[in-house]
């Protein structure tokens, strides 16, 4: 699973609605106080609020909401998994009672 795309409003130096698409290589690039720091701020708040709470400092306009949200996309979990398992399950263990889903 990876993150396609980010909205965020109101957070930080964001005003209006910033749609912000990811690819895989993705580089955030610009000059000194332009904001980079913001979507990656944005991002870990996203994942992980307990972590990266949001304060009453980072709202832009304390009269809006602060708006985040990503856009992700899945890969087949099921193949995914049985990637991971195979490494460490020898096929005469029982492979195949792992992956029934």
């Amino acid at each position: 699973m990876r993150i396609t795309k980010i909205k965020i409003v109101n957070y930080r130096g964001i005003k209006s609605e910033q749609l912000i698409p990811l690819n895989n290589f993705t580089s955030i690039v610009g000059q000194n106080d332009s904001g980079k720091s913001i979507i990656l701020n944005a991002i870990a708040s996203f994942l992980n609020l307990k972590e990266y709470p949001i304060i009453y400092s980072d709202f832009n306009n304390p009269e809006f909401p602060i708006e985040i949200a990503c856009t992700f996309i899945t890969y087949n979990i099921s193949e995914l998994l049985a990637s991971k398992i195979k490494t460490k399950i020898k096929k005469t263990d029982g492979l195949d009672e792992f992956l029934t889903i």
